[in-house]
């Protein structure tokens, strides 16, 4: 019943870009999710991309950690520009993102 889950933790289970995309995907499914913790999933700018076209959806997500992961400068501005029209959105940890520096990213 994915569609009344509310929080969901898949920290340090080694996710990758396909299983971040995956799970950007499968946000869709969960209208009711508040709280998603990715960190340490070694999720790319892919996976970034999916997750951010997921969030757009995700109206009831208030929380989203996705440190330690090298999401890229392009992968970082893809969430943020999803996460601007998120009103219920009041904690986001980006510790430790990888790749913020890189031109290329």
């Amino acid at each position: 019943y994915p569609e009344r889950l509310v929080g969901l933790s898949l920290a340090w289970n080694g996710l990758g870009e396909r299983g971040g995309i995956a799970m950007g995907e499968a946000l869709a499914c969960c209208p009711a999710l508040m709280s998603l913790d990715l960190r340490h999933n070694n999720l790319e700018r892919a996976a970034a991309h999916s997750l951010a076209d997921g969030i757009e959806n995700a109206s009831s997500l208030t929380s989203l950690d996705l440190s330690y992961n090298p999401l890229g400068r392009l992968g970082v501005k893809a969430l943020l520009r999803a996460l601007e029209g998120s009103a219920a959105l009041i904690d986001l940890g980006l510790a430790c993102v990888d790749g913020l520096d890189d031109a290329d990213a």
